[in-house]
């Protein structure tokens, strides 16, 4: 009996080593880069963001163009105009794009800010489907891009959004 159980112990450590942890790796493909992500037109005080969620299999594909657990930071002054496309790039979720409260980490993303979110915010976009939607955030902050699909935030499927002062839009990775 003893035997067996060391066996199946050995068989379960060997597969755990070799699939890995996939929720925590990234992929070998590169992110976007901050120019793929976000333009803007400074004389309009308009930013244009494309989210694409799942863009590979990084993060076991819980990612929003390659960045999750909050490698990717979004700064867009106040009153501006934001412009977002979200695409669900996954094959195997559904996916969203919203901007949500930045309190803890929850199941099903946090408190959605300024009606920013694509549709079905708790079911998600199906398959190769893409949202736009618009939003003026009118209050200075800190925030997170999260995908409010139950239980996708937890699973690191979150990066930073910040309304500023002043300024330019910008991107930090």
């Amino acid at each position: 009996m003893l035997v067996r159980i060391r066996s199946w112990i050995c068989l379960v450590m060997v597969a755990l080593t070799l699939t890995g942890c996939t929720a925590l790796q990234s992929s070998s493909a590169k992110p976007y880069r901050p120019d793929q992500i976000m333009k803007y037109d400074a004389s309009a005080k308009t930013a244009y963001i494309t989210l694409v969620a799942g863009a590979d299999s990084g993060y076991g594909g819980f990612n929003f163009d390659g960045y999750s657990v909050g490698q990717l930071s979004i700064k867009i002054p106040l009153g501006w105009k934001v412009y977002v496309s979200c695409k669900n790039n996954s094959s195997v979720f559904t996916h969203t794009c919203a901007i949500v409260q930045a309190g803890p980490i929850t199941p099903t993303g946090g408190k959605i800010v300024f009606g920013a979110t694509s549709p079905h915010p708790l079911t998600g976009l199906p398959y190769g489907a893409v949202a736009n939607y618009s939003f003026t955030p009118n209050k200075l902050g800190k925030y997170r891009i999260s995908c409010t699909v139950i239980g996708h935030e937890a699973d690191g499927m979150w990066d930073w959004f910040y309304v500023t002062k002043s300024g330019l839009p910008s991107i930090s990775v």
